[in-house]
């Protein structure tokens, strides 16, 4: 999924699923990423306002992840997991190919 320069402050993903998310340029700054499967997210030119403005704490990233430089996940509370993920599947048994995550009003 692509979500380049995005702007989502202040944003609830607790324990979202943007697996393989493009967040490229989007700001990011005080969202809640509590416990959301980042594996194979890139993170790497999002703006987040502050060094510690967003919230990581359980988030899970991997060695596709793709973290800003100044950002250290296991200060941030963050846990490496390296298992393949398992497929989402959607509500009426299809696969879903964006990560599943999807934004209120979206079909």
């Amino acid at each position: 999924m692509n979500w380049q320069y995005g702007h989502f402050p202040h944003t609830d993903f607790r324990n979202a699923d943007p697996r393989g998310t493009d967040f490229g340029y989007a700001s990011l700054a005080n969202a809640y990423l509590t416990g959301a499967d980042l594996r194979g997210a890139n993170l790497e030119d999002t703006w987040l306002w502050r060094e510690h403005s967003a919230k990581w704490q359980s988030a899970l990233y991997d060695d596709t992840t793709k973290l800003p430089s100044y950002l250290d996940p296991q200060a941030e509370g963050m846990v490496f997991d390296d298992r393949a993920p398992e497929p989402t599947v959607a509500d009426d048994g299809q696969e879903e190919r964006d990560g599943g995550l999807h934004l209120v009003g979206e079909s």
